[in-house]
């Protein structure tokens, strides 16, 4: 017997009303909680670092071909955040770049949505929101000048387009070409890890299309991910010398069980934050599949939610193999654009067992889901707030400072060698700039690096920060602060975070 169509799609019903005002909600409490952690959140290493790159006193050449080029990952987010310098001068003031990429994708998703005239797409593409919303990458990494929250935002918006397209069996409207062409060519281009993973997910849907013979639906994406690994490709020809010389010596720790176990960790992290979303989004998925077999029908929710799948598991595994045959590549914050596509895919479930429900119960799943998610966005904004940054270490200095003026701040660039030995090159600007900032944020003065001053009347102190690799007993320091020319004898050593405080009396 051969396979037939799928069934037409249900209309709109008040649990779709509901779901939306749902999702209008978490959609403003994103931005809500994404302004209170950027604000209290205190800034960590790789913030300053992007805050150097981009400081609107280095010339836009010299920034572009000396220190974005340079690093590791494109030099999109680096542009991006040049040119919204406006924001302020603090990296508080500056992540606010994140805030505008929210604003700009949920405004992009919702153009997106509104075009999409089959209610069973749309709802699958609130329901992902309302998932996404309650993921603590989405916070974490939103609260910080870094390119992952843009790297979450675009895959989220391509992964949408495509499935709510897959699911409708339409691509047309000029919001979702406008949406799918900028989030594509976006997703390629802003972290080369981010790169792999959208290559992935984009051939999985691209073999999806082939095999459907849906070549309206295959020229549609081609355009896009052509285009995007084009500007990819160029970008990598100029850049792929510099990352192969960059990492030789990487920080990531190499070997399969590092790399096993990140992903682990990361994956039951995603899963459990909406456990309710995760088991009811499989249910969905499973009925989809016994509906299919039964009528001999398509699930196009299925066949979406599948192709996600795919392209998580072959990202996955290209991650690994790059890990353990090329350079160590596994790292929690790289797996953010994996959140996405999996949120998509249970979104897609839930899209189907809410259509199977008598009214009431599909209203009481939206709300379970929409309370959930509320839940886990109110625990990752805690969350992102208590992140260690340097803020602990700077606030304590400041503490002491203040019960006695006359104490001296001394930095030792051992302490942080690790990081000043990576390159690029910027690494050894970063580091005295980091502190710097800080002292000046907290009213101190950390003294010149050949100063050896001690005080007759107050305790030295010897502040580090950003030790993550690096981790010195009190004895240690006392030997080493003593072969630099400090007469101290005693020390007693006071950890804050990944940073710590060393007071000599």
């Amino acid at each position: 017997m051969a396979i037939q169509q799928p069934s037409p799609s249900p209309r709109p019903t008040r649990a779709d009303a509901l779901l939306r005002a749902a999702a209008a909600l978490a959609a403003a409490a994103v931005l809500v909680a994404l302004a209170v952690a950027m604000d209290r959140r205190g800034p960590w290493y790789d913030e300053f670092y992007t805050q150097w790159v981009t400081r609107p006193a280095l010339p836009l050449g010299q920034a572009l071909v000396g220190h974005w080029l340079p690093d590791n990952h494109p030099p999109l987010f680096y542009a991006l955040t040049r040119f919204t310098a406006w924001l302020g001068g603090t990296i508080e003031q500056r992540r606010l770049v994140n805030l505008i990429v929210a604003a700009v994708a949920l405004a992009g998703g919702a153009a997106l949505l509104r075009e999409v005239r089959q209610p069973r797409a749309a709802r699958a593409g609130l329901l992902a929101l309302l998932l996404l919303a309650g993921q603590g990458a989405v916070l974490v990494y939103g609260a910080e000048l870094r390119s992952y929250f843009l790297s979450l935002c675009a895959v989220a918006l391509m992964v949408l387009a495509w499935a709510t397209a897959w699911v409708e069996g339409a691509t047309g409207g000029r919001a979702r070409r406008a949406v799918v062409w900028g989030a594509t060519v976006v997703a390629f281009n802003v972290h080369i890890v981010t790169s792999l993973i959208a290559g992935c997910l984009a051939s999985a849907f691209l073999l999806g299309g082939v095999l459907r013979r849906d070549w309206g639906f295959v020229r549609w994406m081609l355009g896009p991910v052509l285009a995007g690994g084009l500007v990819l490709v160029a970008i990598t020809a100029v850049q792929a010398p510099m990352w192969e010389a960059n990492t030789r010596a990487f920080w990531i720790t190499p070997g399969f069980f590092f790399a096993r176990w990140t992903i682990q960790n990361t994956f039951t992290v995603v899963l459990t934050t909406c456990l309710p979303g995760v088991i009811a989004g499989l249910a969905g998925l499973g009925l989809a599949a016994l509906i299919a077999l039964r009528r001999r029908e398509r699930s196009p929710e299925l066949e979406a939610a599948a192709m996600l799948g795919m392209g998580v598991v072959a990202g996955l595994a290209l991650m690994v193999a790059i890990h353990l045959a090329v350079r160590p590549f596994v790292v929690e914050r790289y797996l953010a654009a994996f959140v996405p596509p999996i949120m998509t895919g249970l979104a897609l479930g839930l899209g189907v067992l809410g259509t199977r429900l008598p009214g009431w119960g599909a209203a009481a799943l939206y709300l379970g889901i929409a309370g959930s998610g509320l839940a886990g966005l109110v625990d990752s904004t805690r969350n992102a707030i208590a992140m260690p940054g340097w803020d602990q270490t700077a606030r304590q200095v400041a503490a002491r400072l203040a019960r006695c003026p006359d104490s001296p701040v001394h930095t030792d660039p051992r302490w942080n060698a690790d990081v000043i030995a990576l390159p690029p090159a910027d690494n050894r600007a970063v580091v005295p700039f980091a502190y710097a900032t800080m002292a000046r944020r907290y009213g101190f003065r950390v003294e010149p690096p050949g100063s050896r001053r001690t005080s007759p009347r107050c305790p030295t102190l010897f502040w580090a920060e950003h030790a993550t690799i690096i981790h010195p007993s009190a004895a240690q320091v006392l030997v080493a602060e003593r072969r630099r020319g400090f007469p101290v004898t005693t020390l007693r050593q006071y950890w804050y975070g990944i940073g710590w405080i060393a007071e000599a009396r």
